[in-house]
Formats: structure tokens, C-alpha cells, sequence
């Protein structure tokens, strides 16, 4: 996740509200939350959002009353050659590989990476 000095202007409609937590548990829920590109936090409190946010979106004045509130982002899609440098494969399977949101039996790793990128939620995959 990145992270906006103020909360932008144009946050996207809400998709869920905490009213607890920390940033790192605002952003799990918000990975395991469908439709969660973003959130706005701030008194332990976050606004999960469905819109993309990036780096050169406009933000709240400084003197704004939720000024001191930040968004937090996750980097918006790329393009479809983007997204086929931006594999990178592991000798073995990670770890901690995160929760499963689809599966496909079939298929190459061209067409896998195709599939993770048009899946709501995905963001790698084991092959």
C-alpha cells in the first residue's frame, strides 16, 4: 500500500467501514473485501473505497477539516504489458501465499497470469 500526506479529494463510494484498528489491519480487511481498491484512515478509523487511487490524484487543502486523515492505496492496474513484466517467479512456493480467491485447473502461466488479472482480489498466484 502507499499512503497520501492528506485524503484525496475524490475517494470512490464506500464499500465498508471499520471503526477500529490499526492501518496494517485496515489493510487486510480491505485485501479480503471485494471491491476495496482504498481507504481513507485516520482515529483508528477506515472508510474502505472502491476507486483506484494514484500518486497524482489531487488531495484536501491542508486546512480542510479531515486534513489530517490519509489514504492508502493499493497501485492502480496496469496495462496489459505491464502486467506481463511484473510476474516474477519464485523457486519454490512462498510461505505465507495468502487466501485463495479462484482457482483454475488448466492452462499455461501466460494464461494464469491472464486469469489472476482480470480476478477481483488476485495478486499472484502458484503454479
Amino acid at each position: 500500500y502507499h499512503a497520501t500526506v492528506r485524503v484525496v479529494r475524490e475517494e470512490g463510494n464506500t464499500v465498508g467501514t471499520a471503526l477500529w484498528g490499526s492501518v496494517a489491519e485496515c489493510q487486510k480487511v480491505c485485501d479480503e473485501m471485494s471491491g476495496c481498491s482504498s481507504f481513507a484512515y485516520g482515529f483508528g478509523t477506515c472508510y474502505f473505497k472502491d476507486r483506484c487511487i494514484s500518486s497524482s490524484d489531487p488531495l484536501v487543502e491542508p486546512n480542510a477539516p479531515h486534513a489530517m486523515w490519509k489514504t492508502y492505496y493499493k497501485p492502480c492496474e496496469a496495462t496489459a504489458a505491464e502486467l506481463q513484466s511484473s510476474y516474477h517467479a519464485t523457486v519454490r512456493v512462498v510461505r505465507e501465499e495468502g487466501n485463495t480467491v479462484g482457482t483454475a485447473l488448466w492452462g499455461s502461466v501466460a494464461e494464469c497470469q491472464k486469469v489472476c488479472d482480470e480476478m477481483s482480489g488476485c495478486s499472484s498466484f502458484a503454479y
